[in-house]
């Protein structure tokens, strides 16, 4: 349920049933015959969000602002059927009850001669526990993604239980709709999820240990249908930097949005399947979830 709560700002309560399900392997060295793990979660949440948007245009704006501010509480089962490249070959069950507090600020400010400036800034808390392992850790933590790009990528770097991170974007109009971006941003996870290579358990690094960067680039038009982009992005201690293009909105709406990285805006029944090949191997997951409004 929505109801506004500023001349563009809106607040909304909503609950949610669903579950997910996670395949993957547990090495990126696997063989045909290999059978992947599998982790469970059934879930409850219910949250309230409150969100106020005056910014131009959804994907690649250079004016105007966004706030959004959400609390979530999520009670689930978790299931993890171990498959072939594990270490352990018992199942095991835990039930798990948390918390999320994620803050966004987005906004874009006056223009110097041709050239425009913003700044983002993002902040997830939160007091959920680890997984069963390394990998399902990672996929059930918030991720820091402020480029479209990061969206289709599985990054563990940029994935945390508790983070901040900045970012300053530089925008210079070179004709008409033509703009040319050029974006930086600092993720600073409270404690890194690290991988315990003995028995592929996850364990926390040391508080405020180490910080990771973004740095993009990108041509972008604003066509009557949507933007068209090309862009070339940087991901800090990676081997590889990524060039990529979009047409039209890329925002994977229709991917939906996992429960950790809190769910916006949907009210209706959905099934939702991504299939893909992530860092460990060829990933599956499968999503179904339910929203009910209040």
């Amino acid at each position: 349920m929505g109801i506004p709560a500023s001349r563009q700002g809106k607040l909304i309560f909503d609950a949610a049933y669903g579950h997910i399900r996670d395949d993957y392997y547990q090495t990126n060295i696997f063989a045909r015959r290999d059978t992947v793990d599998k982790t469970f979660f059934d879930f409850f949440t219910n949250g309230i969000l409150f969100e106020k948007n005056s910014l131009n245009q959804k994907q690649f704006a250079k004016s105007g602002g966004y706030f959004s501010a959400s609390f979530r509480q999520i009670l689930g089962e978790e299931k993890n059927v171990p498959g072939s490249t594990s270490l352990t070959h018992d199942e095991s069950v835990h039930y798990h009850r948390y918390y999320q507090l994620r803050i966004k600020y987005d906004n874009y400010f006056k223009n110097i001669r041709e050239f425009k400036l913003g700044f983002y800034s993002e902040i997830c808390l939160s007091n959920q526990r680890l997984l069963s392992n390394y990998v399902s850790s990672q996929l059930a933590a918030p991720a820091f993604q402020p480029v479209p790009e990061c969206k289709s990528l599985f990054q563990p770097k940029y994935r945390a239980f508790n983070f901040g991170g900045v970012g300053l974007k530089i925008i210079y109009n070179i004709y008409k709709n033509i703009d040319y971006r050029l974006e930086g941003y600092m993720f600073q996870p409270y404690q890194e999820i690290l991988r315990n290579e003995q028995n592929y358990k996850a364990y926390y690094g040391p508080t405020f240990d180490r910080r990771y960067f973004i740095a993009s680039t990108s041509v972008v038009y604003s066509s009557p249908l949507g933007p068209l982009s090309v862009s070339f992005n940087y991901y800090d201690r990676n081997s590889k930097s990524f060039p990529a293009w979009s047409v039209s909105d890329t925002s994977f709406q229709l991917q939906g949005k996992r429960i950790n990285n809190c769910f916006q805006g949907y009210q209706n029944a959905r099934i939702i399947i991504d299939l893909g090949k992530g860092q460990y191997g060829r990933g599956e997951r499968s999503e179904v979830v339910m929203f009910f409004s209040l």
